[in-house]
């Protein structure tokens, strides 16, 4: 695998740090999120538009011999969600009891507190980087 060379101000060395793929991916996924910016200047930055938190957890209890495995939860965002604020635009979110339906102007819906896909686009996160776990690995063959 073919790696970036960068020189390093504190060795004064030529090191290798990211590899091609890993610099075309984050400079791909940092242009998107600058579009996605542009285009949402007024988006959560709690939840990043989405209007949920979500996060992972391994349900199996400790010792009792089951596999390990993780679950994803979603709760809704407390910065704009649990506020009637758009999590897309800013706006005001307009509520309607009887079909537990939450829509803004721009086109942002949930229904029974979840985001009906196709109405929001979720701002895109940093790319995963595994250089440096790839250069300790080719350091130790």
């Amino acid at each position: 695998m073919e790696t970036v060379k960068v020189y390093s101000i504190e060795t004064k060395k030529v090191v290798e740090i990211h590899t091609a793929f890993c610099v075309e991916n984050y400079a791909r996924k940092s242009l998107a999120g600058l579009l996605f910016e542009k285009n949402h200047p007024n988006y959560c930055r709690k939840c990043g538009g989405s209007g949920l938190i979500t996060y992972w957890d391994d349900p199996s209890a400790a010792g009792v011999g089951l596999s390990g495995g993780q679950m994803e939860y979603a709760d809704p965002c407390p910065v704009c969600i649990e506020k009637d604020v758009c999590p897309q635009c800013g706006g005001q979110m307009i509520f309607t009891e009887s079909d537990c339906v939450s829509e803004c102007g721009c086109g942002y819906k949930m229904v029974y507190g979840e985001p009906v896909e196709g109405t929001y686009e979720e701002r895109p996160s940093a790319p995963e980087c595994w250089c440096f776990d790839y250069n300790l690995y080719a350091e130790v063959k």
